[in-house]
């Protein structure tokens, strides 16, 4: 399978899961720690929409920053930015943990998003992917994604802008959440996890 090219201008749902579909986030302090590896490694290559991390994958939406506004070492390679990003991670659970070898399968996941309701599907998807893995009822009781940036009002490493001017708004953003949550269609928008 041909792996995606990480583009200057394009918009990315980026995901991947542990080897072997083990456990990426061993304790709830991993959460936290990759999000602060996060906000260190990406926002000088791209803005983020939306993410999710689950105890053994993870999904984002991404918009990789123009070519001029990239600094000089990341406009050929913006990807070097996700790989310092997932070599930082997985050093440090591998150093805590006492473990070795790879924590991540061997490329991340990377798949363009072509339109408007793409964008608008996957922002649902990736709030909603808690639910449809069983690890709760509702997508707002998830404590590890993005959805509480946009309900509490409140900016760490997303930039919500463009999705709510893609949903006319946060009711609406919140409207449409509960109706794709309670769709009996959803699933078609679930990946191969």
């Amino acid at each position: 399978m041909k792996v995606e090219p990480i583009v200057p201008g394009g918009t990315f749902h980026i995901y991947n899961r542990g080897n072997n579909r083990g456990i990426i986030f061993p304790e709830p302090k991993n959460y936290v720690y990759f999000i602060r590896q996060v906000q260190k490694y990406l926002p000088e290559i791209a803005e983020i929409y939306a993410y999710c991390l689950l105890p053994n994958h993870f999904h984002m939406a991404i918009r990789i920053k123009d070519v001029e506004q990239l600094q000089v070492k990341f406009q050929e390679k913006p990807s070097q930015a996700f790989s310092n990003l997932f070599n930082s991670y997985s050093k440090a659970i591998n150093k805590h943990y006492g473990r070795t070898g790879s924590l991540f399968e061997k490329n991340f996941e990377r798949k363009r998003i072509a339109d408007d309701d793409y964008f608008r599907n996957l922002i649902l998807y990736i709030h909603c992917n808690p639910v449809h893995h069983g690890f709760c009822d509702h997508f707002q009781e998830y404590p590890h994604s993005s959805i509480h940036e946009y309900v509490n009002n409140e900016t760490f490493i997303i930039e919500k802008t463009l999705p709510l001017q893609q949903f006319d708004g946060l009711e609406n953003f919140l409207l449409m959440h509960n109706q794709f949550q309670q769709s009996k269609h959803r699933k078609v928008f679930f990946l191969d996890e």
